[in-house]
């Protein structure tokens, strides 16, 4: 029997895990890229956009998703797009230019009492820079990943959280001094917001005008609500019982109040494409001019953390169900802007210095530096971290692998 192509055994394991197994996702679509030579290895979606118990639509190639946190890889490449044109450096302090950012507390404890506790808040004076931002080591932190911030929240009344889609879910008390940890926050989200203070634009105009317009990318937005052609064309969302491993109907959490996000934000908030993050990821590889110099391209992609001890602690910790699903058991790592970035080669699959991106409903991306090779998987499940997910991109990686080195 012949040995199938690439393209063969990469569409199995896709039918695979969209058609012939229990409890299997609606639909998944994986792209890879050889970036060294511009070149798409592979490109295909399978099974359905819509949930097995609505109208039957198969998913394509130009539907449209919530990224989720792929949306950091833009922001990221945005803000090198940002230093190039001397609107901020790395070290500019963004409490001098974000108003929001400038008051800023630390949360030290809680006094004696009943839920919710009345807060011990110390004032933090210290520097936040851009930096610390897109690296995570500013202090901040998601509020659902921390409950002395959901106490916060909630003894202050404020009902904007991580899941709000507003700037105002971020604005909440710093848990560590900037640059004393490691930890997975809204750091991205005030990093765009430092894009529109000091461009004038808004997060959506300012990435269109220097990603979205230069890579053809006709089909990404943070506001889906205000074109009909993407609403149009959107896989729905389904909910995996972690127990039972059934899927039902899901809902994108900005969007569970019935409406959608008013702010741009560029920790979490886009909608896009398999097609359209691809061509990100292409150019991202191959360095194209068109977006910015190749030394911030090779700035975007180098590790920049003095130390990994907290960063490994998370992802090894507490964050290995999400941040670290991917990673070989025990591998050693780092982080760079934005990108989680390997620093021993993973058995069978990407090497040594490749970064990886990934977002809540089950979007990954990696880009490995030293072979070109790049990949992309998109479907739309919650919670985070699905398993099915992460053994379908394990499997599709070794595949796209062993064909390449023979």
């Amino acid at each position: 029997m012949p040995e199938l192509t690439l393209t063969e055994e990469l569409d199995s394991i896709l039918e695979k895990y969209t058609s012939n197994i229990p409890n299997r996702l609606h639909g998944a679509a994986f792209s890879a890229v050889n970036t060294k030579g511009s070149e798409i290895l592979y490109s295909q979606a399978l099974g359905l956009r819509t949930l097995p118990n609505q109208d039957a639509s198969p998913l394509q190639l130009d539907s449209t998703m919530w990224i989720g946190s792929i949306t950091k890889l833009q922001t990221c490449m945005a803000c090198m797009t940002g230093l190039e044109r001397g609107l901020f450096t790395l070290d500019t302090n963004v409490r001098e230019i974000v108003p929001e950012l400038k008051s800023i507390d630390l949360l030290a404890g809680f006094e004696d009492g009943d839920f919710p506790r009345k807060p011990i808040t110390k004032p933090c004076t210290s520097p936040i820079t851009l930096r610390q931002l897109l690296t995570h080591t500013s202090g901040m932190i998601y509020d659902y990943g921390h409950d002395g911030l959901k106490e916060w929240s909630a003894y202050h009344g404020i009902k904007d959280n991580t899941f709000s889609g507003t700037l105002k879910g971020y604005t909440k008390p710093l848990i560590y001094e900037p640059g004393q940890g490691w930890a997975y926050s809204p750091g991205m989200d005030w990093a765009g917001r430092l894009l529109e203070v000091t461009s004038g634009l808004s997060l959506e105009e300012f990435l269109k005008q220097t990603i979205w317009d230069k890579l053809g990318m006709k089909s990404t937005t943070f506001r889906p609500d205000l074109r009909p052609d993407i609403q149009a064309r959107r896989m729905a969302m389904a909910s995996r019982n972690r127990q039972t491993m059934e899927i039902t109907q899901g809902v994108v959490p900005q969007e569970a109040q019935g409406s959608f996000a008013p702010d741009c934000c560029g920790g979490v908030g886009l909608y896009s494409t398999i097609e359209d993050c691809t061509r990100v990821l292409q150019a991202l590889g191959s360095k194209n001019p068109m977006l910015m110099t190749a030394e911030s391209y090779e700035l975007l992609t180098t590790p920049q953390l003095p130390s990994n001890e907290h960063f490994l602690k998370v992802i090894r910790g507490v964050g290995q169900g999400h941040l670290g699903q991917t990673w070989d058991t025990g591998a050693e790592g780092t982080f760079g802007f934005g990108s989680s970035i390997i620093q021993q080669d993973f058995v069978g699959r990407r090497v040594a210095g490749s970064c990886n991106w990934s977002g809540m409903p089950g979007t990954h991306c990696w880009l490995d530096k030293k072979t070109g090779i790049g990949g992309m998987l998109t479907t739309q499940i919650l919670p985070p971290g699905d398993p099915m997910v992460t053994q379908l991109l394990l499997e599709l990686e070794k595949c796209l692998y062993r064909h390449i080195r023979g």
